[in-house]
């Protein structure tokens, strides 16, 4: 380590003298290592306090009143959004339900008979529809052929005749044609 201080002394160089030199050396110098750590520490330091500086210049040039419009802005969206999806979501379980009663009513043709009703009466509150049933009551006294009628025996009587011991209808000719009776 002291090589330079060989060729200086000559014989008078010992292990002694080593020993007091690198006592000295170390209180008063810093080893090349530790020298080389401190100063790349430094220079990531000022790299990161630059690159800070730039960031805080960036951000002086931003519009906080105009991201806060925006954000404003985003959030009325977003609300309107979440409305219409909760109305359309309503709308769909209120026809969904409209659909179910008419075919439990046994609507002839569901369409026809939604057309007939007066959808501003019926509202959805829960899983119940309200309004429906007094219409549909009303349209079944009013316009019966728009409901197939029951027979006796709780059919329509498309399968087995009319049930009433009258000449078969079209329908019943039709059906006979082409479905036969095996015997």
């Amino acid at each position: 380590m002291f090589e330079f201080l060989k060729e200086l002394i000559g014989e008078a160089y010992t292990d002694e003298v080593e020993k007091k030199v690198a006592q000295e050396v170390g209180k008063a110098y810093v080893p090349k290592s530790k020298y080389d750590e401190v100063n790349s520490d430094k220079k990531a330091l000022e790299k990161t306090i630059s690159d800070r500086d730039a960031q805080l210049e960036a951000l002086k040039g931003v519009d906080a009143d105009g991201l806060k419009a925006q954000i404003e802005a985003l959030q009325a969206e977003n609300k309107t959004a979440a409305e219409k999806y909760e109305a359309d979501l309503r709308q769909v379980r209120l026809d969904a339900a409209i659909e179910t009663a008419l075919i439990g009513a046994k609507a002839v043709n569901t369409k026809a008979v939604r057309a007939l009703l007066d959808p501003a009466k019926i509202t959805l509150e829960g899983e119940a529809v309200k309004g429906l049933d007094e219409q549909l009551a009303a349209l079944k006294e009013s316009d019966a052929w728009a409901f197939a009628a029951e027979s006796a025996a709780g059919t329509t009587g498309r399968d087995q005749g009319n049930g009433s011991g009258a000449e078969p209808t079209v329908q019943d000719a039709i059906a006979a044609a082409m479905y036969p009776k095996k015997t």
